[in-house]
């Protein structure tokens, strides 16, 4: 992969138009278009370390010196996506990203930015529950009544016929 595919995939995967880019360098949207596809052949090292913040990755991913960034971690999304025990669509939802481009960084298909990983590994459906009772230990009746009350609610949901809640 050359510089110019790699500034053009980190650009989509952050759903960032040229024009915004562009903006944000200072340049104009034709001399994007021009890295992109490889126009220009070297990069003005004062433009090397905005590009690279910009597209929130390094100047060694942009020139090709690692792949840190280019790793496939599609099934690193997918776990966290089984892990919450949800459906793409829930999942998309709650992250808030569309479930086309959630079933690409699960594919493999689209990289996946920084900035969206951030938000699938921050994301935990337990996390209120963390917040309100953190490392709070329950003793085993405790426990039992908390299961008890989980799975009366799993069956109110079942025979709703929806997710409502009590």
């Amino acid at each position: 992969m050359n510089i110019g595919e790699r500034i053009r995939i980190l650009r989509q995967n952050l759903n960032m138009s040229m024009e915004e880019l562009a903006n944000i360098l200072g340049k104009n949207k034709a001399t994007i278009y021009r890295y992109e596809k490889g126009g220009i052949n070297t990069l003005p090292l004062d433009i090397l370390r905005p590009l690279a913040d910009a597209l929130q990755t390094t100047p060694e991913y942009l020139l090709g010196w690692n792949d840190e960034d280019a790793v496939n971690v599609g099934d690193i999304a997918k776990m966290l996506r089984l892990k919450s025990h949800m459906g793409l669509e829930e999942y998309s939802e709650e992250i808030g990203i569309s479930v086309d481009d959630l079933k690409k960084y699960e594919s493999g298909e689209r990289c996946i930015s920084r900035n969206t990983m951030e938000k699938m590994i921050n994301y935990s459906p337990f996390k209120q529950w963390s917040e309100e009772f953190g490392d709070t230990v329950f003793n085993d009746s405790e426990y039992n009544k908390i299961a008890e009350y989980a799975r009366f609610m799993l069956y109110l949901r079942k025979n709703k016929g929806d997710d409502s809640t009590c």
